[in-house]
């Protein structure tokens, strides 16, 4: 058996390898013409690009005038409106201040008259004796004020009522504290001696009308009263002494 030598075979492997490997391998003529045809692309994209970026050139528009459409509309008068509410004809109201209230001796008093005349309405009505000369006069009083106490002689009323001054008397009630009756006290200007009004700044004071009646008896207070004893009415303050020195000229 003959045996081809070991140099032959492999000089023969080596040689087809390379073969292969050649054949693989690209030429470079073919580079050559590939980078030549990128070039060629990218230069003609290039120009192309380069073509498009110029700018048109600006050309004005010719001006159109805007038309007037209000040269003869004659302007509209609309309402002043503050807060969604149309203001009102004769321009806002003058805010007035609160209305000034009745002062407590004046309430007390409007009270007091009230019940004097409801007083006399129901003794009218049962019968009773009721002079009409002493009742008050249908004309107001010059002055009605509240009170602290009365008393005569010695007789002291618990439940004071207001007193009305009227031109030639004063009038209020007087609540018997012994007896179920009440008094209405009628003193006239012209009947009163020794009259003293005076008040007190002090709340210790007393701020009081007094006088004396004489010659004349009342009857209503036998045993608590002669003829030489006062008739006093007290009042609460001074300011209620002084609004009967300004109201009432006849006690001066």
């Amino acid at each position: 058996m003959s045996r081809k030598p070991l140099n032959s075979r492999v000089s023969g492997t080596s040689s087809n390898s390379l073969n292969f490997y050649s054949s693989k391998v690209p030429k470079a003529s073919s580079f050559t013409k590939t980078k030549a045809h990128n070039d060629g692309n990218s230069a003609s994209s290039a120009q192309k690009a380069s073509v498009d970026v110029v700018p048109r050139p600006y050309v004005d528009q010719p001006k159109q005038p805007i038309p007037d459409y209000c040269s003869n509309a004659k302007p509209k008068l609309v309402p002043t409106v503050a807060a969604g509410v149309e203001a009102k004809k004769g321009g806002p109201k003058k805010r007035t201040g609160p209305k000034k209230r009745p002062s407590l001796s004046e309430q007390l008093a409007s009270i007091g008259n009230s019940v004097a005349d409801l007083t006399a309405s129901i003794k009218s009505n049962a019968g009773l004796e009721v002079d009409q000369a002493n009742l008050s006069s249908s004309s107001p009083p010059l002055l009605s004020t509240p009170s602290k106490s009365f008393s005569v002689g010695t007789l002291s009323c618990k439940y004071p009522s207001p007193v009305s001054f009227y031109a030639d008397r004063c009038v209020y009630t007087f609540h018997h504290p012994f007896q179920a009756k009440e008094v209405m006290m009628i003193m006239r200007y012209n009947d009163m001696k020794d009259v003293e009004l005076k008040g007190t700044k002090s709340h210790c004071g007393s701020s009081r009308l007094r006088f004396k009646i004489t010659g004349k008896q009342l009857r209503e207070f036998k045993g608590f009263h002669s003829g030489s004893e006062w008739v006093t009415i007290e009042f609460n303050c001074r300011s209620d002494v002084d609004r009967v020195k300004e109201s009432v000229p006849g006690l001066q």
